[in-house]
C-alpha cells in the first residue's frame, strides 16, 4: 500500500524497506537480524526465544500462553473474557464492534482495510506480513 511504502515500512511491492534493514530490524531480505537474536527477541531463525517463554510471554513453541492471552490450546482465556475483550467463547465482544474494530461477527471492518492494515477479507496485507 502506498501509505506504508511512503511511510518507510515497505517498498511498493510490500518488501521490507532498506530503511528497516539499516535500522537493524531485519536483513535486506526481511529476515530477523542477529541483533534481534542477540537482544533476546528471537533466535537466529527469527523464532521466539526460550527466554520469552521463561518470562511467560510464550510457551516453548512461541504460542502465547503463560502471558495470559490464551490457554494452552490457543483458546482465548477467560481472563480476557472478564476484561471484556471477548465473550466466553473467544468471540469479539459487541463493544469492540461498536468501537469500529470489527463487525459483530468479528470480521475486520472496512475501515481497517481502508487504513491499510488488511485487505478486504481481513487478511494481513502483503506489506505487513512480508515485514
Amino acid at each position: 500500500m502506498k501509505s506504508l511504502y511512503r511511510g518507510g515500512l515497505t517498498d511498493d511491492t510490500g518488501t521490507v524497506r532498506r530503511s528497516l534493514y539499516r535500522g537493524g530490524l531485519t536483513d535486506y531480505t526481511g529476515t530477523v537480524r542477529k541483533s534481534l537474536y542477540r537482544g533476546g527477541l528471537a533466535d537466529n531463525t527469527g523464532t521466539m526465544r526460550i527466554s520469552l517463554y521463561r518470562v511467560g510471554l510464550t510457551d516453548n513453541t512461541g504460542t502465547v500462553y503463560r502471558g495470559g492471552l490464551t490457554d494452552n490450546t490457543g483458546t482465548v482465556r477467560k481472563s480476557l473474557y472478564r476484561r471484556g475483550l471477548t465473550n466466553n467463547t473467544g468471540t469479539v465482544r459487541k463493544f469492540l464492534y461498536r468501537g469500529g474494530l470489527t463487525y459483530n461477527t468479528g470480521t475486520v471492518r472496512k475501515s481497517l482495510y481502508r487504513g491499510g492494515l488488511t485487505d478486504n477479507t481481513g487478511t494481513a496485507r502483503k506489506s505487513l506480513y512480508s515485514g
